[in-house]
């Protein structure tokens, strides 16, 4: 697809390639009402509900757990897995209806807004991946290696691992909040077949595992005494909260309001937030706080400070100099 409003392409597609091409208008919808709607922003993470089109309904209806499957999961008695949408929930849609959009209230207990959304969970497929792309949309930071030099370890704990500790430390237990949800797909491990000390998957007396268990779970931290489910290691309490945790972690603090601040305000008026300004930023906050995390209160009180006015208020001269080349 070119776009929902354009004529199809001449090449080949395959199936999977319609059903991506939705799963991403499904953010849109997610985007579009937040904001047109003056939704609270932090629906963006903690949202239950979503937006389903035709193609999204016979995807979440019979294509969703098609990804599934490899073996393993028989050991753990888990052959059927996890609706990402209870079929029961969808609205009526025929396959074609692409441009008609119907609520879907509740996905269910694991949802967490554009965190469990096919597109997000494929797009950044591996655990610290996830992670790091909420470090650095919602909280505005970034992960920046120290000046540690990196020396030979055998510590599979890189949250520990010298020259690796400085940005691990941080991004592990971020990551473990994906642990149930498979890299590369949206499928969910339940706790009732995936505990996250699965004992199957300890350490046998001569030191061997289960074949079964590196699917699912991290030899390199089983023990005789315990098995960690993969990504888990460094925060085992975190796996069992979700993406729905870290989505509650994240707007929680005070570098969530901050964050929003920042990224709209500096589409607006560039350069004027963060170092250059950070009582302004502040007080925007305060604003979209005290508004109920809602993106008009803040447009308002963006465009009528006092900095965006410089900002967009250019001589001649002065525009002149920012075009020359």
């Amino acid at each position: 697809m070119l776009g929902a409003d354009q004529p199809l392409g001449t090449a080949t597609a395959t199936r999977s390639a319609w059903a991506r091409y939705w799963w991403g208008e499904e953010a849109v919808q997610f985007l579009e009402r937040t904001f047109e709607e003056d939704r609270d922003v932090r629906s963006l993470l903690t949202g239950k509900g979503t937006w389903v089109n035709g193609p999204l309904r016979a995807f979440y209806k019979h294509g969703a757990a098609a990804s599934w499957g490899n073996g393993r999961e028989q050991a753990f008695n888990y052959a059927v897995p996890t609706p990402v949408i209870d079929p029961a929930s969808l609205p009526s849609l025929l396959p074609h209806d692409t441009d008609s959009w119907q609520p879907v209230t509740n996905r269910g207990p694991h949802a967490a807004g554009l965190l469990t959304t096919p597109i997000f969970l494929t797009k950044y497929a591996t655990r610290r991946a996830r992670a790091h792309a909420v470090y650095q949309a919602f909280l505005c930071k970034d992960f920046i290696a120290g000046n540690t030099p990196i020396g030979a370890s055998e510590d599979p704990d890189l949250a520990k691992r010298p020259g690796c500790a400085t940005c691990h430390a941080t991004l592990e237990p971020m990551a473990a909040f994906f642990a149930r949800t498979v890299e590369s797909t949206w499928t969910w491990l339940p706790q009732a077949n995936f505990p996250t000390d699965a004992a199957l998957c300890r350490k046998a007396s001569n030191g061997a595992v289960n074949a079964n268990c590196p699917t699912f779970y991290d030899s390199a931290f089983a023990t005789s005494q315990a098995s960690y489910l993969k990504g888990s290691y460094n925060a085992p309490q975190n796996a069992d909260r979700g993406p729905a945790g870290l989505a509650s972690d994240v707007v929680s603090s005070p570098e969530f309001a901050r964050c929003v601040v920042r990224t709209v305000g500096e589409a607006l008026m560039p350069g004027q937030l963060g170092d250059a300004d950070a009582a302004l930023e502040a007080n925007l906050a305060r604003v979209f706080v005290a508004n109920g995390f809602r993106i008009r209160p803040l447009l308002r009180a963006i465009v009528t400070s006092e900095a965006y006015r410089t900002s967009n208020n250019l001589t001649s001269s002065a525009w002149r100099a920012t075009e020359a080349p």
